[in-house]
């Protein structure tokens, strides 16, 4: 069974709820359903019906909200809970204070005793936590280059300068320091001519023709050395490539080696 709505009973209620009446209190005296409903006793249901049956526009929530904010009945209540110990964000009191710098006097964030400029001055020089002593400073300390004797960064790992640790053996494609060695004079144009006509003038690793390869770059196949010793100037020892596998199969020599014997196995069965 439904509970009936409890009553004012010390209030008499208003038989008749009239146009007049709403106007006056709801746009005059600006109260709202619920301050209406308490002065006639009754509901805030009851209210607003009597709202919509007139054709009196009713306030949207902002609005309502809005009304509410500038009572001075809020302001007073807002304030003593928000301010102060009331708050549940309060700790110390300390933001409400102001705090100045120890140095120079401005005005600073209340967990601090320097301001920026005055900190970095503070910490500089002498007074910086790493510093060991006169002479012990990184910028008191000159290194350099064990190859060109350039001047480089103090505790550097390699020694080296930023140019002279990407040469020689230093580098990290370094293999055996043959590759600027001169080709025999029998790995001449005839022979590699010759190869590529056995190789159909295709790239035997991607299938690319001779034809493609001008077209693109303008050159012809290139001649690898299979076991990559340039003296090695052995038919079985030679493949056509085009100029990106032939950069390609520099790395990983053991396994490009084992495919391109396979690759001239089978070449020299047909």
């Amino acid at each position: 069974m439904r509970k009936k709505r409890e009553v004012n009973a010390s209030l008499p209620k208003m038989k008749k709820i009239t146009r007049k009446f709403l106007i006056k209190e709801y746009i005059k005296n600006k109260k709202n359903c619920s301050q209406i409903a308490k002065q006639i006793n009754c509901g805030e249901v009851t209210i607003w019906r009597a709202l919509n049956k007139f054709q009196i526009k009713t306030r949207t929530s902002s609005e309502a909200l809005k009304l509410i904010l500038d009572t001075e009945e809020y302001r007073q209540s807002a304030s003593k809970r928000i301010l102060g110990k009331l708050n549940p964000n309060f700790k110390h009191g300390e933001t409400l204070k102001k705090h100045f710098c120890i140095d120079c006097g401005n005005e600073i964030y209340y967990k601090s005793i320097r301001c920026s400029n005055c900190w970095g001055i503070f910490n500089s020089g002498t007074n910086h936590y790493l510093f060991k002593g006169e002479g012990n400073r990184t910028c008191d300390k000159i290194d350099y280059c064990s190859k060109c004797k350039k001047e480089i960064t103090v505790g550097s790992k390699s020694g080296y300068c930023k140019s002279c640790s990407h040469k020689g053996k230093l580098n990290i494609s370094y293999i055996d320091g043959h590759c600027y060695d001169p080709y025999p004079s029998e790995f001449n144009k005839q022979l590699k001519e010759s190869i590529r006509d056995r190789d159909g003038h295709k790239c035997q690793y991607c299938g690319k023709t001779e034809e493609h390869e001008r077209q693109e770059l303008n050159k012809v196949l290139s001649i690898h050395h299979i076991d990559y010793d340039k003296t090695n100037c052995k038919e079985t020892n030679l493949i056509s490539l085009c100029q990106t596998c032939n950069i390609t199969v520099n790395a990983n020599r053991d396994y490009y080696f084992a495919f391109f014997t396979e690759v001239i196995n089978c070449l020299l069965v047909l």
